[in-house]
């Protein structure tokens, strides 16, 4: 639903990744597309997040999104607040 009726937040923009949300009524997505090879690690419950659902790429739960790749890559899950 997020991804059809959704609009866009936003969490984080680097010169190498970008890290947004797509928000519904019904449903929260979190989507980080990398350019080249990254290492990032974002505490998401500052923007009082929390991944309750794997749907794409890197897989990890819980509020610390942790990614360290060797080439481009993406994820999306599924966020409640």
């Amino acid at each position: 639903d997020a991804l059809i009726n959704g609009g866009l937040r936003w969490v984080c923009v680097d010169n190498d990744f970008i890290l947004y949300l797509r928000e519904s009524k019904k449903q929260s997505l979190l989507i980080f597309i990398s350019r080249c090879a990254v290492d990032v690690e974002l505490d998401l419950s500052a923007f009082n997040l929390k991944v309750v659902k794997h749907l794409f790429g890197e897989k990890f739960s819980g509020t610390v999104l942790k990614i360290a790749s060797t080439g481009a890559t993406q994820g999306i899950w599924e966020v409640k607040s």
